[in-house]
């Protein structure tokens, strides 16, 4: 559907060059990187927004900068990072805006343009808000909003840019749920700029990785078998499993090491909890804790909280 050819971007400097990258139909693609690493500067360029330095842009076969911009309006939804400010414009006035460039020069919606707008509007379950004022609402609603106004722009390709930088952690999961379940449901492409790799991991069918002025590409999965992560995420807060990446925070260390033994789930977190303190945790060391349905014993005396006993802990055997 939309593929590059060896395509170089940036502004005054070249962030990427020779990119050959494709999108195929219904395909979910998280595109990662630190900031300033060319992430939004691609996601312009692919759509024509930001000129690119060279090379061409393929979409369905034609040339991207041989069409007119209400074709690639027909192609191609944005939406960017930026926090939107609207005043006086209910919800479903801001989701009717993404019709433009399917109504005629007055913006006349019709009656099938409303059911599209209606029906965009409860894909992403804001249909109870439909007449509420756009700035009234959270900043998940908003998000939630704009995705509506792409999915009623009716375009193939759907590209987002950061769409949960904003967000708590539970608007994060939702919106990154909710638009991998539109591309499969719908068959259009997303590409997606992130920083939350985690759940990229997850979600994602391709991974787009910028790093060092290149871009990786691949699923999730041979990324990791190709180690292509172990050698991007070299400094100590990301960890690098075999069938995972994950955040890890370095911990002061004590010399201390204790056991923990007993019931599963108990000792996992009691476990967890002395790491995360930087104690050691060794099945014969001579300090142990005897976890067993939320109880915690150590030196013959009963807890019923981990914080409990991780301040015997320092009182009696920190360093």
């Amino acid at each position: 559907m939309l593929r590059t050819e060896d395509v170089s971007i940036g502004y005054d400097h070249c962030l990427l060059e020779h990119l050959n990258v494709q999108v195929e139909a219904g395909e979910f693609i998280c595109l990662i990187g630190l900031n300033g690493s060319g992430k939004s500067t691609l996601l312009q360029s692919l759509c024509g927004l930001q000129n690119i330095l060279s090379g061409n842009i393929y979409i369905d076969g034609k040339n991207i900068y041989s069409l007119k911009q209400e074709v690639l309006a027909k192609y191609f939804s944005l939406v960017l990072t930026d926090s939107i400010h609207v005043d006086n414009l209910s919800v479903f006035d801001l989701v009717a805006i993404g019709r433009c460039p399917h109504t005629n020069w007055l913006g006349h919606l019709t009656k099938q343009d409303k059911q599209i707008v209606y029906q965009a509007i409860e894909q992403v379950g804001l249909t109870t808000k439909m007449n509420t004022n756009f700035t009234s609402m959270s900043d998940g609603e908003k998000q939630r909003a704009m995705i509506a106004k792409v999915l009623a722009q009716d375009t193939p390709i759907v590209l987002l840019d950061e769409p949960t930088a904003y967000l708590d952690v539970l608007n994060r999961i939702h919106i990154m749920q909710l638009l991998k379940n539109l591309s499969k449901q719908m068959h259009k492409s997303f590409v997606v700029s992130t920083h939350e790799l985690d759940l990229a991991m997850q979600v994602a069918d391709t991974i787009w990785l910028i790093a060092d002025n290149q871009l990786y590409v691949g699923a999730p999965e041979d990324l990791l078998l190709q180690n292509i992560f172990q050698q991007v995420f070299k400094f100590e807060y990301y960890h690098c499993e075999e069938t995972s990446v994950f955040f890890h925070l370095p911990q002061e260390h004590q010399k201390v090491t204790i056991a923990v033994h007993g019931d599963d789930r108990s000792a996992k977190l009691m476990q967890k909890a002395l790491e995360r303190k930087g104690f050691g945790v060794a099945e014969n060391a001579s300090i142990c804790i005897l976890a067993k349905e939320n109880t915690f014993e150590i030196d013959g005396k009963m807890f019923t909280a981990i914080a409990d006993v991780l301040n015997y802990i320092a009182t009696n055997y920190s360093d």
